[in-house]
């Protein structure tokens, strides 16, 4: 068999082996978030990405406005602005 053909072939299976490894991994992360409370009246939520600087969300001012914020939709307008989400 020709050099070039068996070159071409080990790189066929060599991505083939690769691709779930390196996309699986990258499908996998996800942001996380944590709730900070900072002072009386003074709440923060921290954006944590594998691989980024922890990102916070500030001016929140209750545990009821962070839990709303967290469940609502501005936690996926949130992501979609730092293009974790679609």
């Amino acid at each position: 068999m020709p050099r070039a053909r068996v070159l071409l072939i080990a790189q066929f299976w060599l991505a083939a082996w690769a691709y779930p490894a390196i996309f699986g991994l990258m499908a996998k992360s996800r942001v996380v978030f944590k709730m900070k409370r900072i002072a009386e009246g003074d709440w923060q939520i921290e954006a944590h990405y594998p691989g980024a600087e922890i990102r916070y969300i500030k001016g929140l001012k209750s545990k009821a406005e962070v839990d709303e914020w967290l469940q609502g939709t501005r936690r996926i307008d949130w992501l979609r602005s730092q293009g974790y989400a679609k």
